[in-house]
């Protein structure tokens, strides 16, 4: 899997978690293409949540760089300052004390990056900012369990959908 140079939304650039956890240290580069040749497998999953469950990154890990990747895509924070502040986590693995302190984004805009996230991703940070936090808004918990209750929803619609073969599906197709 090469890495592409990300690329430039209307805001700031798009960068992919895997490109985000190698510029961070936490993922080598042939890791990196494990990883994505296994969730081949499993693409049901959120590719970092499959790294998670794979054992690839710890869900610390995983909580910094989604919501890094949303503030670098908004413009909020640099890919720079995402790799200046990834060491600085310390023993707590989580960074949003830090880009607060630093002024970097505000309280609410961080509930907003989370918001705007997928079912999935979104629980996880969410979850990591109120323990991180101690004192989350209600604002913020309620973004929490509407979140989780529609990854619930998400998941047991996909582990109930039948599956429909069709002469597009009935025989996997090979390409090397």
């Amino acid at each position: 899997v090469a890495l592409e140079a990300p690329q430039e939304s209307k805001t700031g650039p798009t960068v992919r978690i895997g490109e985000l956890l190698q510029s961070s240290g936490l993922l080598e580069k042939t890791e990196l293409e494990i990883a994505a040749d296994m969730h081949k497998a499993m693409p049901e999953l959120m590719f970092g949540s499959f790294l998670v469950k794979q054992g690839f990154v710890e869900e610390r890990d995983l909580e910094c760089v989604l919501i890094s990747q949303r503030l670098i895509k908004t413009g909020q924070i640099s890919l720079e300052q995402f790799q200046e502040l990834m060491p600085e986590r310390g023993d707590t693995g989580t960074m949003f004390n830090l880009l607060l302190e630093r002024g970097l984004v505000t309280r609410e805009e961080l509930d907003k990056a989370i918001s705007s996230l997928p079912s999935e991703e979104a629980v996880i940070v969410a979850r990591a900012l109120a323990q991180e936090t101690q004192a989350a808004t209600p604002e913020a918990e309620q973004i929490q369990e509407v979140k989780e209750v529609k990854a619930v929803q998400e998941i047991q619609e996909i582990q109930e959908a039948p599956v429909k073969l069709t002469p597009n599906n009935a025989v996997p197709s090979w390409k090397d």
